[in-house]
């Protein structure tokens, strides 16, 4: 069955108050993931359930992803053949032209996003325009995040999470003892 104590702390009414600061230790064993959430269930068959209908959501979602670059592709082709069909040096193929173009770069900044979050880069519109300034793409449109990560390495810091203290900025740690959370209990009588 179902049980929410696996997917939150919750207080444990031992008048500890509930989630405190960041002790540096973590109440669920670690990171909190989609796999480690679905490891969590205690029921087989929910585990099944809940993989199924995932895999099968995943699915369709990159069935859609593929069937959307074919379409554009395509439609980048369709614009380019419009603009050979164009009178030469006239407005209307410069116009085809740079449709296409610019098909083309929205296309490539799409996939760019997609591979640079998988690689980690924690600012992906920033490294997307280096990645354009510096010229790292490939014939393909692959780039090159080995020179990325050496030229621009704090684009790869990844994530910084807060420490979670509520003492922080206040020069000092929490006091140790009483809480206010301790003094509503005692005036409630609890």
């Amino acid at each position: 069955m179902f049980n929410l104590r696996n997917l939150v702390r919750y207080d444990t009414g031992d008048g500890t108050g509930g989630t405190g600061g960041d002790d540096g230790q973590s109440g669920s064993g670690g990171d909190l993931t989609l796999d480690s959430w679905i490891e969590a269930l205690e029921d087989a068959d929910q585990k099944k359930s809940v993989k199924t209908l995932l895999g099968t959501h995943v699915g369709k979602l990159e069935s859609a992803l593929k069937s959307e670059r074919v379409t554009r592709k395509d439609m980048e082709k369709q614009v380019r053949d419009l603009a050979k069909q164009a009178e030469d040096g006239s407005d209307s193929q410069a116009q085809l032209t740079q449709l296409a173009d610019d098909l083309e770069k929205a296309g490539q900044k799409s996939d760019f996003y997609e591979v640079a979050h998988l690689a980690g880069v924690s600012n992906l519109k920033l490294a997307y325009m280096a990645a354009v300034q510096d010229d790292l793409f490939d014939r393909k449109g692959n780039v090159d995040f080995a020179a990325m990560k050496e030229s621009y390495p704090e684009l790869f810091a990844g994530t910084q999470e807060e420490d979670g203290d509520a003492g922080r900025g206040t020069g000092g740690e929490l006091p140790e003892g009483s809480t206010m959370d301790d003094y509503i209990r005692g005036k409630a009588g609890i």
